[in-house]
């Protein structure tokens, strides 16, 4: 029998990555693979396939994960980084309002 390919932080794929976390997130929750399935709408192979790290969802599905977890999908990625050893400390943050259109940046004018 085929041994299996062992797991660490050197050959961790987002993938497997992803369902590190998945699978933690969703024991956490206290669901089983089968009430996440129903709770998410998928098959519980499927499940199985993401924590395994076999499958990568699609962005409808990070949605859909993420709501059957309480959580908004942007929480779901910076445990992901972290496995990956790709968490550094740094800010983040958004200027306020420039990104969105309103107001000025401070290198240029947005509405030029």
């Amino acid at each position: 029998m085929p041994q299996k390919a062992k797991r660490n932080w050197r050959t961790r794929t987002p993938q497997i990555a992803f369902g590190i976390v998945l699978r933690q997130l969703r024991e956490k929750a206290g669901h089983s693979q089968d009430s996440f399935a129903h709770a998410t709408g998928y098959h519980r192979n499927y499940i199985g396939q993401l924590e395994r790290g076999e499958k990568s969802p699609s962005l409808s599905a990070l949605f859909n994960l993420s709501q059957a977890l309480d959580r908004v999908p942007s929480q779901l990625l910076p445990p992901v980084e972290k496995q990956l050893g790709l968490a550094k400390q740094r800010d983040v943050a958004f200027p306020p309002q420039s990104i969105y259109g309103v107001g000025k940046r401070k290198d240029r004018d947005l509405d030029e």
